[in-house]
């Protein structure tokens, strides 16, 4: 902790390119405490020099994709590689290219109110999608992972799923043989348990959600979603590749 000098890294990535944000200078980037206007890499990336130490609040802000904002202590970032990665929800209204594969649904409450900010989480549950597997156990807490049977080139930013457990990755190895954390795992994991795509997001003020995925390795997969609010009917549903699947209403209940 007493190595932090100040200098924190906000990395902004497009869930669906995996690339920088679109949107050119539609992007806005906020730390507590940080007097100095950061510095806009072409990468996505938001340098910020001489932030106080302590927990400090993120604000994120880009025309194409949800408002985040979230809490990081500064201190406890690698300091030489103090970056916090930042995956980007895309809006209903995201200009997608032709060729991508979306889940779109709307949430509503049980009297047909539209909700909006509901978070909204899919996961791919076809074996045949499953990005890849571990090559050992994963104790909890562990920030490194290795792998085996590796399906493509895994992306800073791709968010995957363990059973019971979302993580992303935010370092991938030089060999694509193994990521680090953002976080911690929260929980344990046996050798060969899968990692599968997994998409988070919430529904806009119309109560709208899009779900993109990419890398599924299959023309058509099942994929589940659940509402991480109140309660509603788990939902699984057999997606086509570069096609989009619309699910219509999603009731929830308090």
């Amino acid at each position: 902790m007493s190595e932090f000098k100040g200098l924190f890294v906000v990395q902004l990535v497009d869930s669906v390119s995996y690339g920088p944000p679109a949107g050119g200078t539609d992007v806005f980037v906020e730390v507590e405490g940080a007097v100095k206007k950061p510095l806009r890499k072409p990468n996505g990336m938001f340098v910020f020099t001489d932030v106080p130490p302590g927990p400090r609040r993120v604000f994120v802000r880009a025309g194409r994709y949800h408002v985040q904002s979230f809490t990081v202590s500064a201190e406890t970032l690698n300091p030489k590689y103090p970056v916090v990665v930042v995956p980007l929800a895309p809006l209903p209204s995201y200009p997608f290219g032709d060729g991508v594969t979306l889940v779109r649904a709307s949430v509503r409450d049980s009297a047909g109110r539209v909700m909006a900010g509901v978070p909204v989480r899919a996961v791919v549950v076809s074996d045949v999608s499953a990005r890849a597997r571990l090559a050992k156990d994963a104790p909890s807490g562990s920030l490194d992972v290795s792998l085996a049977r590796v399906a493509g080139r895994l992306q800073v930013g791709e968010r995957l799923w363990l059973p019971g457990e979302s993580c992303i990755v935010y370092e991938v190895g030089a060999d694509n043989r193994s990521f680090s954390l953002q976080e911690p795992l929260a929980n344990a994991f046996k050798r060969q348990s899968k990692l599968m795509p997994c998409v988070e997001s919430q529904s806009d003020e119309r109560g709208e959600v899009v779900l993109p995925f990419g890398n599924c390795r299959s023309a058509a997969f099942d994929v589940q979603v659940q509402v991480l609010q109140g309660k509603s009917e788990l939902k699984e549903v057999r997606v086509e590749e570069g096609r989009t699947m619309n699910l219509g209403v999603i009731t929830i209940e308090p």
